[in-house]
């Protein structure tokens, strides 16, 4: 039964019966399409950052002592400036750093970006080898990675 403003009378299952209740398809698809449009954007914004998020990697430097003596290592970073004293047969990690990259994993970079000095030094005697090129470090998964021999002095 419906009156001069478009208003139904129905039994509600809670709350008082003969309640007028407004029936209007047209508000509640405008509600629906609302709520989905929402969701549309708020789904929008979501795989935007996901998608343009960097991916934050762990690069370190490690150094492996194969001379017949212990040998002093040097290094100067933007962050660290230490000297390590690493024993014949010995493994040290220098140095750990965190790089953003793209998401298929850590790629090769040059140590310069990290390295500003990188010296060796074996009873007073410097290395010969360069340190600040790649060519001195084997790469594998984010972890550069150098062995001192009696060779290089």
């Amino acid at each position: 039964m419906k009156n001069k403003h478009n208003f139904v009378k129905t039994k509600r299952p809670f709350g008082p019966e003969n309640k007028l209740v407004r029936h209007s398809l047209s508000a509640y698809y405008k509600f629906i399409m609302y709520k989905s449009d929402s969701a549309i954007i708020l789904a929008g914004i979501l795989i935007i950052c996901l998608s343009s998020c960097d991916h934050l990697y762990t690069y370190s430097y490690t150094l492996s002592n194969s001379a017949d003596t212990s040998i002093n290592v040097s290094v100067k970073t933007h962050l660290l400036d230490t000297v390590y004293f690493v024993a014949s047969g010995e493994t040290k990690l220098l140095y750990i750093v965190e790089h953003t990259g793209d998401s298929h994993g850590p790629d090769l970079i040059d140590v310069k970006d990290d390295l500003i000095t990188f010296m060796v030094t074996k009873k007073g005697v410097s290395s010969q080898r360069d340190y600040l090129k790649n060519e001195s470090w084997n790469f594998e998964n984010g972890s550069f990675k150098t062995t001192v021999t009696n060779d290089e002095f």
